[in-house]
């Protein structure tokens, strides 16, 4: 299961960890940085790769920093 998700609502984006229930909205030059490294790659990305199996895994990654 995918611990992390993310649901992009506006010039914003909430990040989501299912096992604490946290919550996190980035904005500004952090929602910019977080489309362009996650949102856009995970696109663009071929899956299964040589660190990340699935997306799941390379969204869980990215997202973890976060918290």
């Amino acid at each position: 299961m995918q611990r992390y998700t993310y649901m992009k609502v506006g010039q914003s984006v909430v990040l989501t960890d299912h096992i604490t229930g946290d919550e996190l909205v980035l904005r500004g030059d952090d929602y910019i940085n977080f489309q362009n490294k996650v949102m856009v790659m995970t696109k663009k990305l071929a899956f299964p790769q040589d660190k990340w199996s699935n997306r799941s895994e390379f969204i869980d990654y990215h997202i973890s920093r976060y918290f």
